[in-house]
């Protein structure tokens, strides 16, 4: 793995990001095509945040919200122990989480014994806040207002990503880092 220092778009300078969050991105080819199926008046939004919406940036969380900045040394060495090569991401369905502020539209991802491995080894040595007792990979598609995400739901959705090969460390107010498998 090489080491490459990123300045993140997403970082707005003023504010940054408040938690840390490691991340493989995931290259969804057809991101534009998939979410251009969602009505844009189904969406949740917020006033001068652009968290919401649709996601730009297809990825699928292994750890947040990591509290303190983590030399990515130490991240390094728990993805070097665990893959070996490129990550593997299966999709079995768009599925949602709901809660009372919107809908999160989503693709489920199989669970493998790699991800569940990476998530807990992550969450054991990085300093965290991680509050759910059960690790459930998914990747963001959208934010849907409440009630409106249902309408995306398909269980019968399937697809394989075989070249996940970078790992995203945001890091609390500060660049990102890219760590490439």
């Amino acid at each position: 793995m090489k080491f490459i220092l990123e300045y993140s778009k997403f970082i707005n300078e003023s504010k940054g990001y408040e938690h840390g969050c490691v991340m493989a991105h995931v290259p969804v080819e057809n991101w534009s095509q998939l979410t251009d199926q969602i009505n844009l008046e189904d969406l949740y939004t917020e006033q001068g945040s652009d968290i919401y919406g649709i996601q730009k940036n297809p990825h699928l969380t292994l750890l947040y919200p990591i509290t303190q900045n983590v030399d990515v040394s130490e991240i390094k060495s728990i993805i070097d122990s665990i893959v070996n090569g490129n990550l593997c991401v299966k999709i079995e369905g768009i599925d949602l989480f709901e809660n009372d502020n919107y809908d999160v539209v989503k693709f489920n991802v199989e669970c493998n014994d790699v991800l569940k491995n990476l998530h807990n080894e992550l969450k054991s040595k990085i300093p965290n806040n991680d509050r759910f007792d059960v690790y459930r990979p998914h990747i963001t598609i959208a934010y849907a207002k409440p009630g409106l995400g249902h309408k995306y739901i398909d269980p019968n959705y399937r697809y394989e990503f075989k070249n996940v090969n970078k790992i995203i460390y945001t890091r609390p107010n500060d660049a990102d880092l890219t760590i490439e498998l």
